[in-house]
């Protein structure tokens, strides 16, 4: 009885890589295809960190969103090490709510991304709960156009 379970265990997880690995490429295939729609060089959606930068860019037509980001999430894992040493209770509320700026640019990067590419206002709103599936549909869209940041003016931060 035991190894019949190990056995379907293991062939779920062996399936649950393959699709992983498989939107994984459809991914990264498509942020190329969104990359080089922007006009931004393709290779620059495979660097980790710097490929924030550069969406961010495309988004909203400038870097600031993304520094900030990468700044609160320094602060994060620094007050994490803090916590880690002195285990107090105010570093660990200080470091949560570091996170809460962070999730609210990202949805504000995700929904502005939607926007440079001509999406409806509900497209953009999924594109802050289903990112990853609504990149791939994005990236394999042919009549998609990078239409530039829809604020150019109205900059929230």
């Amino acid at each position: 009885m035991g190894t019949v379970f190990v056995g379907a265990f293991l062939i779920v997880y062996l399936i649950l890589i393959f699709v992983s690995l498989a939107v994984g490429i459809l991914d990264i295939i498509s942020y190329w295809k969104l990359f080089e729609k922007a006009g931004e060089p393709g290779w620059k959606s495979l660097i980790p960190f710097y490929n924030l930068f550069v969406i961010t860019k495309i988004a909203t037509g400038r870097y600031t969103a993304a520094t900030w980001i990468a700044v609160l999430t320094a602060l994060y894992y620094i007050l994490l090490i803090l916590v880690s040493i002195t285990e107090s209770v105010i570093l660990t509320l200080i470091a949560f709510l570091a996170l809460i700026p962070v999730v609210v640019l990202s949805c504000y990067i995700y929904y502005q991304f939607g926007k440079a590419y001509g999406k409806s206002t509900g497209w953009c709103v999924a594109m802050i709960f289903l990112n990853q599936i609504l990149i791939i549909a994005m990236g394999f869209d042919k009549d998609i156009v990078y239409t530039g940041p829809a604020s150019k003016n109205t900059e929230l931060y």
